[in-house]
């Protein structure tokens, strides 16, 4: 165990919660004074205790739904576990040089930008946060960037400035070029156009011409949203809002997306609009527009992109890759179209060329070189006018590289794939020579199953999956740049923060993002502790992935991690850890296969979701279980609670659990989700006998104590999965139980309230549309978020006025604990965000923050 530095951190009384980070972008008025003492306890760009932090290409999440044909045709949906990448943005050059950047695993931030040299075959750090300037100050948040062939990096970035403007951050277009950086603009610079307030979509020439888009107020006040580039000391504006387009109207919000090789052409999204455009010379002419007919396809008309699963691969009205566009104005890109009564739509590559208007080149549903197209990546505009794009052959898996030259359509399937074990992505980028980027999945299948002919790499039973990335480079083999395991480098800084837990003897537990990987870090008595790091072997299983954790006031620690061949649940006590229960142990005569949430009482009970199957892997049951401390470890209680023995929902079988709270007596609430629809339902232990009693307390389409009903859910989807109707599930010592649902009124609108069940009531403590005491309603964010205190005070967040507000409720009396951008401990300005915790004294959150050398950062806040 390290302790790194000292910090202020009383002890208080606790709860635990666990929400998922999601950055806020609002609008935000004046700093605020804080009323109450602010403490800063550790923020993004601080170095973590030393350690020998793990870096692994793939980080792996609870939020996983899995979606199959059974038999008979008979779909069958699994809560599963889910697996993303920690490297985002790549890119690759003529030389094969790969950069990419380094993200927490919602990919908010970006925390450092790496080249992989092709000749030397070494990787190098260009940025990260916490480097310095050129200026002085300090990266706090790396945003995006452009390599060429020339192994300069344009990227633009956030800084500990001075923001140019209130509301605005500090920020830079920077160019690394020979291990120096140097700055080419900051906010703040005034120009004819304006002062520049933000950077974004950099893209660089071989030349090293820099162009981007850029957020300007105007010399009259107002706020425009233009194109520029930069060439030594020449500033030219090519875009701006209000130029004509060549359909008569006016450019409203464009978006820089690709630029042609020698700079004759760029192309650009205008997002309001949602249409495409190609420029060269003076005139800008919209190519495509959601909403247009599409070409070679009888009625359909561009619609937005959605991809097949919940994945990197962008949601955008069109695709472009920095590599789309050709000399004089030539573009390929990715569209989607529907064709009335279709229910989803089809994608397809075009080509726009000055003169010759909108072609078709391949759509998905056909064959290309007997290569299904069922995904599309990457379009590129390559040398001697071939293009190039990604594909793959099953949903977002079998990818491969497809090539079109004149009457030639050719594709191939990248290497390495096998039927049950090996995957490959589509690529993420292709050069113009043809050369690819992708991501390669082993999956490795429990050894404790003798499943013997599983039928894909997401088929039960428990797995292990690791991400290598590579380059393919012709028919040849592909080469492996980067193996799915390595070591952090020991300046590696806090990337994230999630998962907040406390006791009442002051302890605060955190999960910290370090070099992409999730690591279990203790505040006690004025110390950050590392207390597990991913890449730790406990009891002989190595830890891959720290998920969630809770700690209760006796110093308990229950702690959910990945492993290499599936998820295990720990506990700490007496100053060790020991397993209770891993994948592949035998429960109920069945194996275990995989552990998601977990909920930890004062007594030392910790209940958790689990799937089970028998040694085949097949017939997987999916139950809540309770394991109750003993003298010498931990025992599975008899009691489990499956989906066949909880209520139905609207009448239909629950598919899976979502989310689990204990309380001190024993009693369990739980939120389960059927094939279209959600309930929240409380388990209460019989006085007599054997199992529990069931009580539905609110489900979709049922009444709500503030009107309306709740709302029903949608078609599940493979791959990532958030609650539609409920989350944000809790329970206190008391047994009240508090969550979060979405409503739908009789007006035909939405609200989402913050709900208590307690006595046999369901009552509502907060709702959109509620007034404060600051004269505006309350609007509870998108994905909402609250703290319930052991002595039932909720902490929450309103965007009332449109900015991010942190509350109080306690007892009917509702109270503004932080106004958004209110100052600092060191004059720095905090936006409250999730993760929230409320301890009955405190309340500790995570904020977003500007003037600092943090992007992010942990506080306690006490309360009065």
């Amino acid at each position: 165990m390290r302790i790194l530095r000292k910090i202020p951190f009383p002890s208080r009384r606790t709860s635990t919660v666990l929400v998922m980070l999601g950055l806020l972008l609002l609008a935000v008025p004046v700093p605020r004074v804080a009323q109450e003492p602010l403490h800063r306890i550790v923020g993004t760009g601080d170095l973590p205790p030393p350690g020998a932090y793990e870096f692994r290409l793939s980080t792996i999440t609870n939020d996983g739904l899995d979606i199959r044909q059974g038999l008979f045709g008979v779909q069958t949906i699994y809560r599963a576990k889910w697996l993303g990448p920690v490297l985002r943005d790549h890119q690759v050059n003529a030389a094969r040089d790969v950069a990419f950047a380094l993200a927490e695993e919602t990919g908010t931030l970006r925390g450092a930008i790496f080249l992989r040299e092709a000749a030397t075959r070494t990787v190098q750090r260009i940025v990260q946060i916490g480097d310095r300037a050129p200026e002085g100050d300090v990266f706090t948040r790396v945003l995006e960037f452009s390599l060429n062939d020339a192994r300069q990096v344009l990227f633009t970035a956030e800084t500990s400035g001075m923001p140019p403007e209130d509301g605005a951050s500090s920020a830079g277009l920077f160019l690394a070029d020979g291990g120096a950086i140097r700055t080419l603009l900051r906010t703040g610079t005034s120009t004819p156009a304006g002062t520049f307030l933000s950077f974004s979509t950099p893209r660089l020439t071989n030349d090293g011409q820099a162009y981007f888009t850029a957020m300007v107020r105007t010399p009259s006040g107002d706020l425009r949203t233009g194109i520029f580039r930069s060439v030594g000391q020449t500033l030219e504006l090519l875009v701006q809002a209000g130029d004509p387009s060549s359909t008569g109207g006016t450019i409203t919000t464009p978006l820089l997306q690709a630029v042609s090789p020698q700079g004759d052409a760029i192309a650009f999204l205008d997002q309001a609009e949602r249409a495409l455009y190609v420029k060269t010379g003076a005139t800008a002419i919209r190519v495509a527009k959601v909403g247009d007919t599409a070409p070679n396809a009888s009625g359909a008309t561009f619609v937005d992109i959605i991809p097949p699963v919940d994945t990197l691969f962008p949601a955008l009205p069109f695709f472009v890759s920095p590599n789309s566009l050709g000399p004089g104005g030539d573009l390929v890109f990715i569209g989607a179209f529907r064709r009335p009564n279709q229910q989803n739509p089809t994608s397809a590559l075009y080509r726009y060329a000055a003169g010759s208007g909108l072609q078709e080149i391949v759509r998905t549903g056909q064959s290309v070189g007997g290569f299904s197209v069922q995904f599309l990546t990457a379009p590129t505009f390559g040398d001697g006018g071939v293009i190039y794009c990604g594909a793959a052959s099953r949903a977002i898996l079998g990818g491969g590289i497809l090539r079109f030259a004149g009457n030639q359509r050719q594709a191939q399937e990248f290497p390495g794939a096998t039927p049950t074990t090996e995957e490959n992505l589509p690529p993420y980028a292709i050069n113009r020579q043809g050369q690819a980027v992708y991501d390669h999945i082993a999956v490795a299948l429990n050894e404790n199953f003798q499943m013997q002919m599983p039928t894909g790499p997401f088929d039960k039973p428990a797995f292990g999956l690791d991400i290598s990335l590579r380059l393919h480079a012709g028919p040849a083999a592909s080469e492996e740049l980067l193996s799915p395991i390595g070591f952090v480098p020991p300046d590696s800084p806090f990337l994230g923060f999630s998962n907040l837990a406390a006791n009442r003897s002051g302890e605060l537990l955190f999960i910290g993002n370090v070099g992409g990987g999730r690591h279990l870090f203790r505040v006690r008595e004025g110390a950050i502790q590392l207390l597990v790091y991913q890449g730790q072997v406990i009891e002989g299983l190595k830890i891959r992935s720290v998920t969630e954790a809770a700690i209760n006031d006796a110093g308990t620690i229950a702690l959910q991690a990945e492993l290499e061949r599936g998820s295990a649940l720990f506990v700490f006590r007496g100053g060790t850890f020991q397993k209770i229960v891993a994948s592949g142990d035998s429960v109920f005569a069945k194996r275990v296969v995989d552990i998601f949430n977990i909920s930890l009482n004062h007594q030392g009970q910790i209940a958790f979701i689990a799937n089970l199957a028998d040694d085949t892997g097949a017939n997987v049951q999916h139950l809540v279980l309770l394991a109750r401390p003993t003298a010498v470890g931990y025992s599975i209680d008899s009691s489990a609670i499956d989906l066949l023995s909880i209520p139905r929902i609207r009448n239909s079988q629950p598919l899976f659990f979502t989310d689990v709270a204990l309380a001190d007596d024993g009693t369990i609430a739980l939120t389960a989700r059927a094939s279209r629809d959600e309930a929240v339902i409380i388990a209460t232990r019989r006085q007599t006998g054997f199992g529990y009693t069931f009580q539905k307390i609110a489900e979709s389409g049922g009444a709500t104590p503030i009107g309306g009903t709740f709302r029903r859910g949608s078609e599940l989807r493979i791959g990532g999965f958030v609650p539609e109707v409920f989350s944000s599930l809790q329970v206190n010592a008391q047994g009240i139980v508090s969550f979060m649902g979405v409503v739908s009124l009789s007006s035909g609108s939405e609200a989402r309230a913050l709900f208590t069940y307690s006595g046999g009531a369901l009552a509502k403590v907060v709702a959109d549309g509620d007034p404060t005491s600051e004269g505006v309603p309350i609007a509870l964010p998108p994905l909402p978020a609250h703290s319930m205190a052991p002595t039932g005070e909720i902490a929450f967040l309103s965007l009332a006025s449109g900015k991010p507000d942190l509350y109080l409720w306690k007892q009917g009396t509702l109270r503004r604990l932080i106004a958004a951008r209110q100052s600092g401990p060191s004059g720095e300005t905090v936006i409250p965000i999730p993760s929230l915790l409320a301890t009955g004294g405190d309340v500790v959150f995570v904020g977003v923050v500007s003037g600092a050398g943090s992007h992010r950062a942990i506080y306690r806040l006490a309360v009065k």
